[in-house]
Formats: structure tokens, sequence, C-alpha cells
């Protein structure tokens, strides 16, 4: 249930965890639940059912979010 974990823990955190599942996000840091509707759909489903494979598909279609550094 850990939506923040940096990548380069969760090597160290899913070990014995059978039902872990480690996604990556592009453009996207720590709290990505709240913010994307795919990272919840995922969530949702496989807290509905940890044992089967979700979809995972919305993933490559999310935009990156763009940056626009303040105009002075």
């Amino acid at each position: 249930f850990d939506s923040s974990t940096a990548p380069r823990w969760v090597k160290e955190v899913t070990p014995g965890l059978t039902n872990s599942v480690a996604l990556r996000f592009p453009g996207v840091g720590h709290g990505v639940i709240p913010t994307s509707a795919c990272a919840q759909r995922i969530m949702s489903a496989f807290i509905d059912n940890p044992r089967t494979d979700v979809d995972q598909s919305c993933i490559g279609q999310a935009a990156i979010p763009t940056f626009h550094p303040p105009r002075g």
C-alpha cells in the first residue's frame, strides 16, 4: 500500500512480499496516487485482488507534466 517508495529502495522493501507490484510512472515523483487517475485505477484493482495481474496500460498513456519557469 506504499505509493511513495523511491525506485532505489524497491529491492530493499519488496523481498518476502509475494504480492508486491512496483510500478514507475514517468514524470511523477512521490505521491502518484493522489495525482493520477491511472494510479488510482491500478491501486483499486490491486486491492480488490492482489493475486491477479492488473491492467497497467494507462501508464504508457499518461502525460508527462510540463514545467514552465516563472517569467520575470
